[in-house]
């Protein structure tokens, strides 16, 4: 999925043997999606540290974003 500014977005993920995947929280999954972190996407700078944060998160398992 394409990153772009102004928009908001929830990380998904799962590792190893999750069946589901699931709203992540700092560092930590939760089943309340109300739990789940926002990533607003306002500038350059934030847009590629949510890209860097997913590269980082996809060597861990299978992790991916959703716009809200």
């Amino acid at each position: 999925m394409e990153i772009k500014l102004g928009n908001s977005y929830h990380i998904y993920g799962k590792i190893s043997n999750m069946k589901r995947y699931r709203p992540l929280s700092k560092d930590r999954f939760v089943t309340n999606l109300i739990h789940a972190d926002i990533f607003k996407i306002d500038t350059e700078k934030d847009k590629e540290e949510l890209e860097r944060e997913m590269k980082f998160l996809n060597k861990q398992g299978s992790f991916s974003l959703r716009r809200i």
